[in-house]
């Protein structure tokens, strides 16, 4: 587009510094929540998609928490932890969710030594939750 014109190329136009200086500044940071679409609870994957949902579990069911991450998003470390009804943790696992991942899960099973009741799972990112989800462990 006339680079290769007799007289060269086109010269460059100045550009009206009130166009130039919101172009130059910091880019906003995206909020930590932003970076979420899902999280779900269930037991059964199906490839690397959560394949039923559910939040009622007995001793000894595996547990999958499953993140569905929105793009575009840094390399992040995500933690899902396993709380009591009185908000202590019980199990903290965390794992690197590298800039191309669009979903990351967690295995958990619940032990024959916690009592029947309520629990969370509660995901963590950027040092602030993000969300929490109620399970509830019955009895067989």
């Amino acid at each position: 587009m006339g680079t290769r014109r007799a007289e060269g190329a086109w010269p460059l136009k100045e550009l009206d510094p009130a166009t130039v200086v919101p172009m130059l500044q910091q880019s906003e940071r995206i909020r930590e929540s932003d970076k979420y679409l899902s999280f779900s609870i269930g037991s059964d994957m199906l490839g690397d998609v959560l394949m039923d949902r559910k939040d009622v579990f007995h001793h000894g069911d595996p547990i999958v928490a499953q993140c569905t991450l929105n793009p575009p998003h840094e390399d992040m470390w995500i933690e899902c932890n396993l709380h009591d009804g009185d908000g202590r943790i019980l199990d903290r696992v965390g794992q690197v969710a590298d800039r191309t991942m669009l979903r990351v899960s967690y295995g958990f099973v619940l032990p024959e030594s916690l009592l029947p009741g309520q629990y969370f799972l509660v995901v963590r990112s950027g040092g602030q939750e993000i969300t929490r989800r109620a399970i509830t462990l019955v009895s067989r």
